[in-house]
């Protein structure tokens, strides 16, 4: 229906009636039902072309066989000398002429042109002067065929011989054959216009059926796989999304190597197109369920120490009075430890938000590795003290610096000693290692504590793709640790060595 205030006129009523014919026709059909038009076009040309070709043939054989009738008939005559054009004999050769040849028509030219006379003089003249040009172009010998004035025609151009006559020593004008005139026209120009188109018709009846046949059979064979395409996707359409067992679904036939054909190519295409979006659409619903569980797993790390928290601060508050001066200090304590806990945990949600985001960008600088690594242990020193461990750098002299952001990578190195200390027996040995590593600084941290469990160890150091995330708060700070390795074009690698529980290492570009 259409809209309101606009009236469709009614000579657009067959523009879309024919509009909605032809896309009602498969790709296919309408390539096949052009093809049929281009080659009966083609045929229709040729055709025209052979009829044209036929009667040119014709003019230049008869022209190249009479190319010497005039100067015969001149000589018959007996008045190419001094003498006048003998008429009657004139009239007498013609007469005989045509009684094998009854196209032929002479005329007699004076030196303008101007027809004196002719032969036979039954119909009547169209023009009273012929041409020159061709006359003087036959005359200079070139090529057949050279196309005259026809005087019993208006405006038509025959093939003619032409032989110059003379009076008293002096050029006084032509003898004008006109070799298909109009009995020619009315006998001989039909016949051969029908053979042309006969012969014509019989190679347009002969051909055009194989050529018809060849072009839709050929347009089938190439549109097929576009035709397979085509509903593949709109099934994938239809379907809203492509799984993994779509993507396996489609066949592989199209992605055989060495094709060369476009259409194979745009239909291998699509497969890996699909491939990606049901492996991207995976990656997807796990990382969905990752960060459900990962929820799940950060309000139950909050929740303990919040509990604890308020534990103790409604313990202060209820019994205060009740409580020596050495309770209140602990319960104050373990509140305040608490709380930084839980301060720690929410800043590593918002540290990694901000880098899941792309909110950071590495501010990349030269710096030694050696120093802010010293640094940093240095800082960590206490709390390893604190649980009998020891802190063992081991730097050759020879190490250079890095090109990196200083303030991202004393995070990646503060968070991996924390995590080393948190998770060595009291009493143990971490060793923090410098090498050179090609064109990279590697960066080596190694305890002896019990190693992270598979499903840890599966879960967070997993090869390639998108960082996963972890399903406990524990694993955050490793977690931003791979997101800030990943801006500097590396990664957090755990490694397995014999005789040594946990040995993480990551590489730093060199500068210098």
């Amino acid at each position: 229906m259409p809209p309101r205030g606009r009236t469709t006129p009614l000579h657009e009523a067959p523009r879309h009636a024919s509009r909605a014919g032809v896309n009602a026709l498969t790709l296919w059909q309408r390539l096949s039902l052009l093809f049929v038009a281009l080659l009966l076009a083609c045929f229709g040309a040729a055709a025209w072309l052979q009829m044209g070709q036929s009667i040119r043939q014709s003019q230049q054989v008869e022209q190249r066989l009479l190319h010497r009738l005039a100067d015969h008939i001149a000589a018959e005559t007996r008045g190419m000398g001094d003498m006048r054009m003998d008429d009657a004999r004139l009239a007498a050769i013609v007469q005989r002429l045509h009684t094998t040849n009854p196209g032929i028509e002479v005329y007699v030219l004076d030196a303008d042109g101007r027809i004196e006379n002719r032969q036979p003089s039954a119909a009547p003249l169209q023009r009273a002067a012929v041409d020159l040009m061709p006359i003087r172009a036959f005359l200079a010998g070139e090529p057949p065929p050279i196309l005259g004035d026809d005087p019993l025609g208006a405006g038509k151009r025959k093939v003619f011989s032409v032989a110059p006559y003379t009076r008293e020593g002096k050029a006084s004008g032509y003898l004008y054959a006109v070799l298909q005139g109009a009995a020619f026209d009315s006998v001989a120009r039909p016949a051969s216009r029908d053979a042309a188109l006969q012969i014509a018709l019989w190679s347009v009846g002969l051909v055009a059926p194989l050529g018809v046949l060849a072009g839709v059979a050929a347009f089938r064979l190439v549109t097929r796989p576009l035709s397979e395409l085509t509903r593949d996707v709109e099934k994938l359409e239809q379907q809203g999304r492509a799984d993994d067992d779509h993507a396996h679904t489609i066949g592989t036939a199209a992605t055989t190597a060495g094709v060369r054909d476009e259409i194979v190519i745009l239909r291998g295409a699509f497969e890996r197109l699909v491939a990606t979006n049901a492996r991207q659409w995976s990656r997807l619903s796990q990382q969905d369920q990752q960060r459900r569980e990962l929820v799940a797993g950060i309000s139950h790390d909050l929740r303990t120490p919040l509990a604890s928290l308020h534990g103790y601060l409604e313990t202060l508050l209820l019994k205060s009075a009740q409580l020596s001066m050495e309770e209140r200090d602990h319960f104050l304590r373990t509140a305040l430890s608490q709380s930084d806990r839980v301060g720690r945990l929410a800043q590593d949600l918002l540290e990694l938000a901000r880098l899941e985001l792309g909110a950071v960008r590495p501010a990349i600088e030269r710096f030694s590795i050696v120093e802010l690594t010293l640094d940093v242990v240095q800082k960590l020193a206490l709390a390893a003290q604190a649980r009998g461990q020891r802190l063992l750098p081991s730097f050759p002299p020879d190490v250079a610096d890095v090109a990196a952001d200083i303030g991202m990578i004393e995070r990646v190195l503060t968070n991996l000693l924390d995590n080393a200390i948190r998770h060595t027996p009291v009493g143990g040995v971490i060793r923090i290692g410098l090498a050179p590593h090609g064109e990279r600084v590697r960066v080596e941290i190694e305890d002896n504590g019990p190693g992270f469990a598979p499903e840890v160890r599966a879960q967070l150091f997993a090869p390639g793709g998108d960082v996963p995330l972890p399903t406990h708060g524990g694993g955050l700070g490793l977690l931003i640790v791979r997101q800030i390795m990943r801006l500097h074009g590396g990664d957090l690698v755990l490694e397995d060595r014999p005789g040594a529980g946990t040995v993480l290492a990551f590489s730093l570009r060199r500068e210098g």
